[in-house]
């Protein structure tokens, strides 16, 4: 069994790496890993594979553009 603490460490550990790998904020790099069930190998391959329209997909690119 996890303690909390243990999860939270594992969920920013996640996150960072995301985050590092994108260059996304904490929270855009959270949003990212819910989209996709926390399946970093998932993201990896949208990523590489058309950043812009996954953007698109989970909402990002319009809150980008806003700003």
């Amino acid at each position: 069994m996890y303690t909390v603490e243990q999860i939270e460490h594992r969920i920013n550990k996640e996150v960072i790496e995301i985050s590092e790998l994108t260059g996304l904020s904490h929270d855009e790099s959270i949003l990212l890993l819910r989209h996709f069930h926390w399946s970093k190998d998932k993201i990896n391959q949208k990523w590489f594979t058309d950043s812009d329209k996954l953007m698109e997909e989970i909402g990002l690119k319009a809150v980008k553009e806003l700003k």
